[in-house]
C-alpha cells in the first residue's frame, strides 16, 4: 500500500451508541459547569457501592471521574520556562504498607515540578514491584492549581514520580495541603523483560 493511500480503519459506529454519547457530553457539559474547577470526587464508599452496581471496577470508576475532574482544569503552557529555584517540601507519611515523602519542587517560570519518593516497607518479599496509580491533588490557597503526572521511576520496592503544577507554587506554602488520590494510569501494559545476555564483539 502506498503512503498516499488511506487504510479504512474498522468503525462499527451506530446511531445507538451515538445517542448515548450525545448524553455522556451533555451531562460532562453540566458538570463541568457545576464543579467550575474545583474537585468533585465521591468518597470511596460510593465508589465501592458504584462498583458492585455497575459490575465495574474500583480502579476504573476512580479513573474515569477522575479524567472527568482534570478536564475541568486549566491547559498547560507549553514550555516550563526557566528554572527559579528550588522549594524545599520534606512532607513524610508512613503507612502499614510504605512511606511517601514529598521531596521537593523545582520551581520553573511557568509550572513547578514536585517530586515523590515511595519506598515499600514489606522488604521480605521478593519480586516486589511498585505501581503507583497515585494522583497529586493541592487544596487550599486563594488558586486552582492543575496537576499533571510527569512521570514515574524506579526498581524494586523504591519508586518516585513527578507532577508538573501550573500555576507555580508560591514561596509560602501554609495555605496549601498535599494529598496523593487514587488515579487510573491508563490501562499500563505488562511489560515483558527481555534478557540480553550473549557476548558481543565488535570488529
Amino acid at each position: 500500500m502506498a503512503w498516499s493511500e488511506l487504510r479504512i480503519i474498522p468503525n462499527e459506529y451506530n446511531e445507538e451508541v451515538k445517542h448515548i454519547d450525545e448524553q455522556l457530553l451533555t451531562l460532562f457539559k453540566e458538570r463541568r459547569r457545576l464543579t467550575a474547577g474545583r474537585r468533585f470526587f465521591p468518597w470511596p464508599e460510593l465508589i465501592k457501592e458504584w462498583a458492585v452496581t455497575f459490575e465495574l471496577e474500583e480502579t476504573y470508576i476512580s479513573g474515569f471521574i477522575q479524567q472527568l475532574q482534570e478536564s475541568t482544569a486549566p491547559a498547560f503552557p507549553n514550555e516550563k520556562g526557566d528554572v527559579t529555584g528550588v522549594l524545599p517540601l520534606m512532607k513524610r507519611v508512613v503507612t502499614n504498607e510504605a512511606e511517601y515523602i514529598l521531596t521537593h519542587a523545582m520551581q520553573f517560570e511557568q509550572v513547578s515540578e514536585v517530586s515523590v519518593e515511595i519506598n515499600y516497607k514489606l522488604q521480605a518479599e521478593a519480586n516486589v514491584r511498585i505501581r503507583p496509580n497515585l494522583h497529586l491533588e493541592i487544596i487550599g490557597g486563594d488558586r486552582i492549581y492543575s496537576v499533571r503526572r510527569h512521570g514515574a521511576g524506579g526498581s524494586g520496592i523504591q519508586t518516585h514520580m513527578q507532577f508538573l503544577i501550573s500555576p507555580p507554587l508560591p514561596s509560602a506554602l501554609d495555605d496549601l495541603q498535599f494529598s496523593l488520590v487514587p488515579s487510573l494510569v491508563h490501562r499500563e501494559r505488562e511489560i515483558r523483560t527481555v534478557v540480553l545476555n550473549q557476548q558481543i564483539d565488535f570488529d
